[in-house]
């Protein structure tokens, strides 16, 4: 004996009443319902798929069916289906962009970058003033170096999703960035 979540339909205003019927499965259908009443078990006949939510939307198909549910034949079943929607191009956009941030902030990982910018105006304030810089502050312009070629390579790989995305093209958006 098991107990069987079911919907509750009234078939003379075509509405579901009761969304959480819950039903002896020994007595499918159960006896002494009103005539103008049917109950529809809930069938999943896929699993919900696995799926990226910034690209798609989960759409959730119900459906109720004559034909008979496989675990009980006498009745029909209410049947939940899903189904992909893609998410229209400027919100893929704007995840795309979230993930270029995000690895863009790894980059960063490690580095106080408050203190890289402080010491990088210095050094440079230095340079233009033609005066001779020392080691750390060489060190300094070769890691701005480092993380603005970096930033802009994925700044690149933005664009290219971006565009992939404008073409319908399937995207990655975790695949490609530079984030060390």
């Amino acid at each position: 004996m098991a107990i069987v979540k079911c919907v509750l339909y009234r078939k003379s205003t075509e509405e579901i009443i009761n969304f959480n019927y819950m039903v002896n499965d020994e007595y499918m259908p159960p006896s002494g319902l009103d005539p103008d009443l049917a109950v529809y078990p809930y069938y999943y006949p896929h699993p919900e798929p696995d799926f990226d939510a910034r690209l798609f939307v989960l759409q959730v198909n119900q459906t109720i069916k004559e034909d008979p549910h496989p675990d009980y034949q006498n009745v029909g079943q209410y049947e939940i289906t899903y189904s992909e929607v893609k998410r229209d191009h400027e919100e893929m956009k704007i995840e795309v962009q979230n993930a270029m941030t995000a690895a863009n902030q790894s980059i960063y990982n490690g580095y106080n970058m408050g203190e890289v910018v402080i010491k990088t105006a210095y050094v440079l304030d230095k340079k233009i003033n033609s005066e001779v810089l020392v080691t750390w502050e060489n060190e300094i312009l070769s890691l701005n170096k480092e993380i603005a070629a970096k930033i802009q390579n994925n700044l690149d790989i933005c664009k290219q999703k971006m565009a992939d995305i404008d073409l319908g093209k399937p995207v990655n958006i975790d695949e490609g960035w530079i984030t060390e």
